[in-house]
């Protein structure tokens, strides 16, 4: 008895001794994880992990501040005996710090009664590691990105200029069949003229950085070409110097400038084709459609027919209409892309009646009181067709999202003439357009409601078609109290100079 007494109190005095002379944070636990000794190596990194400054009676996973999942089954394994050694690195954190520990732990076999297994952990703080392994990778990436990702001709020299890395884009460029050609050589032997060469050492050597230099290179035959040289200053995770550059030929981005072209000239003769099929296409699908609301008004007009027949007649021009706006929506988008502006004069109220004439049929209409004011006699030039589908989708999408529980919709709408534009406001008390929705109302195929019977390109056409035009439009909008859109048109020269003389002969 006194023996084992004896043995587990020089045990302890060599704990003591031991773990505070080791320089690293240190912890001795039990079977289950609990801490039975630690150094204050151990204490100062818990500091910035556990709200407590003492780790006693914590265990080994509160030591990590709930960040012991990563180790956890290894934890696990060590603990019950299925290994003897564990080693991790764990990012261990908590709302004020973060740091990156490397963690080892191994069982020990006591011939201790009440301690049959010790369970020694090492913690050491590598945050300063971890930071500088990521600068090192992410320098990698981007030097890898430069060289291998690029076209340009790159290569990296020492300091004093000699050469020990090129990629493929260099070789061919320079007419090398391999780097070995290169590798150890005065970047000098690459320059038309070695003073230059010295020149660009100095520079870098001064600003640390190079940026487009204009330099006369000499090939591996003794061709002379024209190309552009950027270089910046490198140091390496090893505290290496070097200096990394990048060429581009001259004569590579006449070439590429040419090709840029040739490809843009056939996208644009693509897109005229493809503008000219979908408008075509979406003229023969318009035609049997106005067939099927001609036979659905004989239909509507033949008092014989029975009930249930009316009410799929309807149905039927409903979804007809909606397919034939679809239709009108394609071929204005299609006359917007492909057409060239052509300006005429126009009589803005004589427009507005024309477009609010042709929604009659909407069935909104019906409970919509319109209301217009224009100024007349006004010089006012540009492209009719074009304002025409503005005006008609803004005043139509005005009629259709009226708020049915106003008994009366209202649509206002008023114009107003500058000497250099036109100013339109559209007023409607209609549901609104929530804020969220805003941004996205000129977008491509856009729905905001389910209300929505069109394509969802109406407003992106406006905007277009505007584009063209040089014109503007403005959208507020607060839900259930109406919307105000405001779109503004150049008068064209033509109209301007009009107006100058007008205004001249009334002074």
């Amino acid at each position: 008895m006194k023996a084992t007494s004896k043995h587990i109190s020089d045990f302890d005095l060599l704990k003591r001794s031991f773990i505070h002379k080791v320089q690293t944070g240190l912890v001795l636990s039990d079977a289950r994880g609990k801490i039975i000794k630690y150094n204050l190596e151990a204490l100062e990194i818990s500091k910035n992990i556990l709200s407590s400054n003492a780790l006693i009676p914590r265990n080994i996973p509160d030591m990590l501040g709930g960040n012991s999942k990563e180790i956890g089954k290894e934890l696990k394994s060590l603990f019950k005996g299925k290994t003897d050694y564990i080693e991790s690195d764990v990012h261990v954190f908590n709302d004020n710090n973060s740091k990156w520990l490397k963690i080892t732990g191994i069982s020990v076999k006591l011939n201790v009664a009440d301690l049959p297994y010790l369970f020694i952990f090492t913690f050491k703080d590598i945050t300063e590691f971890k930071r500088k392994e990521q600068e090192v990778t992410k320098r990698d990436l981007i030097l890898q990105s430069i060289h291998k990702n690029l076209n340009n001709a790159n290569f990296r020299a020492y300091q004093c200029g000699d050469i020990v890395y090129v990629n493929d884009e260099m070789l061919e460029l320079f007419g090398y069949s391999n780097e070995g050609e290169l590798l150890e050589n005065s970047m000098s032997v690459i320059f038309n003229n070695t003073e230059q060469s010295n020149n660009i050492l100095n520079l870098i050597d001064s600003d640390g950085i190079i940026v487009n230099e204009l330099i006369m290179f000499k090939k591996k035959y003794g061709q002379v070409f024209e190309g552009i040289l950027s270089g910046s200053k490198y140091v390496d995770n090893e505290n290496k110097k070097f200096i990394d550059f990048s060429i581009i030929s001259l004569s590579d981005l006449s070439q590429n400038k040419i090709t840029l072209q040739q490809k843009n000239a056939e996208l644009k003769q693509l897109n005229q084709k493809l503008d000219r099929f979908f408008y075509s296409v979406s003229h023969d699908l318009k035609s049997p459609l106005t067939t099927i609301l001609g036979l659905c008004q004989l239909l509507d007009m033949d008092r014989e027919i029975p009930e249930a027949v009316s009410e799929y007649t309807q149905m039927i021009k409903k979804s007809t209409n909606i397919l034939k706006g679809i239709l009108e929506d394609t071929i204005d988008l299609a006359q917007n892309s492909g057409s060239k502006v052509q300006s005429t004069r126009i009589d803005t109220r004589k427009l507005i009646k024309e477009t609010i004439d042709k929604l009659h049929h909407e069935t909104e209409y019906q409970n919509t009181k319109i209301s217009i004011n224009c100024q007349d006699d006004f010089a006012f030039y540009s492209d009719s067709e074009r304002l025409k589908v503005i005006i008609t989708n803004v005043i139509k999408n005005a009629i259709l999202f009226y708020d049915p529980n106003n008994a009366i919709h209202t649509v206002e709408i008023n114009s107003h003439h500058h000497p250099d534009r036109l100013w339109l406001e559209i007023r409607d008390t209609g549901i609104g357009i929530p804020d969220s929705h805003l941004p996205n109302i000129f977008d491509m195929f856009f729905r905001g409601t389910h209300r929505s019977k069109g394509s969802g390109i109406g407003l992106y056409i406006v905007k277009e078609t505007l584009n063209k035009l040089n014109g503007t439009i403005t959208v507020n909008s607060e839900v259930k109290k109406g919307t105000i859109v405001e779109v503004n048109v150049p008068n064209d020269i033509k109209g301007r100079l009009i107006s100058m003389k007008a205004n001249l002969k009334n002074q």
